[in-house]
């Protein structure tokens, strides 16, 4: 029998995994040159006319996403809520850390580069279950979202579209100023809005199914 604390071990294990896991496949998207998710435009547009990094950048977005929960749920905003800001920490350190290692990762051709992307995305996916898995706390975008949810009434997956496409929106206001050009969003960018999600599912189908055949 496990013990609650070797239950809550393994949960916070499945929870740092798959920040790791999910920023290795948002450092995967960007190496592509093909644009990448919604969720990350913004830093990886800032990072590219600004001095601080994307993992820097990524934290600072979710300080702000966090202060903006608060706003709107006020005495419903849970103390244990706040452990989002060593989430926000942690998740910013590992993209950098990620943009580390693979800084010689350059894809030579359109075909390696869309197999980057489609990598990326399996791990953006694979990291995205190992978090909903965990059953701890939600990445301060989706916790915003939930907040928003609560406050107006409307259903969670029609903001997260709207939410999305604000921030794609934001992603080019600040590259056009920046850089005069659009960068991070490209045909990349459709691609992992449609199949991240996707691809969610089916690691989730495949994880019910193991389940269900180790207990019959």
């Amino acid at each position: 029998m496990m013990t609650v604390r070797q239950s809550l071990f393994l949960r916070l294990v499945s929870l740092a995994f798959g920040l790791a896991v999910m920023a290795m496949g948002i450092v995967l998207c960007i190496r592509t040159d093909l644009g990448i998710t919604p969720i990350s435009c913004p830093p990886y547009v800032l990072s590219l006319g600004l001095p601080p990094t994307v993992g820097q950048f990524t934290i600072l977005m979710h300080l702000v996403l966090i202060a903006g929960q608060k706003f709107l749920l006020r005495r419903e905003f849970l103390p244990v809520q706040w452990l989002q800001l060593v989430l926000a920490l942690v998740f910013g350190v590992f993209i950098d850390g990620c943009m580390w290692l693979t800084a010689s990762i350059v894809p030579g051709s359109y075909p390696m580069c869309i197999l980057t992307l489609l990598t990326g995305n399996v791990l953006l996916a694979l990291g995205m279950y190992l978090e909903i898995r965990s059953h701890l706390i939600l990445v301060p975008t989706d916790g915003f979202v939930q907040a928003l949810s609560r406050r107006t009434g409307r259903p969670f997956s029609r903001l997260k579209i709207a939410f999305d496409v604000s921030l794609l929106l934001v992603s080019i206001a600040c590259s056009l100023v920046l850089l005069g050009r659009i960068e991070g969003i490209r045909e990349g960018t459709l691609v992992s809005a449609f199949l991240v999600g996707y691809l969610l599912g089916v690691i989730r189908r495949i994880a019910d199914a193991i389940r269900q055949k180790r207990r019959s």
